[in-house]
């Protein structure tokens, strides 16, 4: 049964369900970025966010993934060994 709903939550639902959680103020966000450290810890604090709401997609979901699986996850993400979805231009095209 986990597998099946995990199968149906593809890279262009997701891409389509995320286009309207902030994309259009990237451009913005990008233009206030004083320094690279700036940046950095930017994206350190966007990763923890995104590991908080892969958390609560988790619960949303009702469990999918165990304790485990989500804690590899989790460790996969903080250290970039994930690759990101095209969010935008698989929004753009679904």
């Amino acid at each position: 049964m986990r597998l099946r709903r995990i199968k149906r939550i593809t890279p262009s639902l997701v891409a389509r369900d995320e286009l309207h959680h902030g994309p259009e103020l990237i451009q913005e966000l990008a233009k206030t970025v004083p320094s690279l450290d700036d940046l950095e810890e930017a994206k350190r604090k966007i990763t923890e966010m995104r590991v908080q709401e892969l958390r609560q997609r988790n619960e949303q979901f009702l469990h999918p993934m165990t304790a485990a699986e989500l804690g590899q996850l989790e460790q996969d993400f903080r250290h970039m060994r994930i690759e990101p979805i095209p969010v935008f231009s698989e929004g753009a095209i679904a």
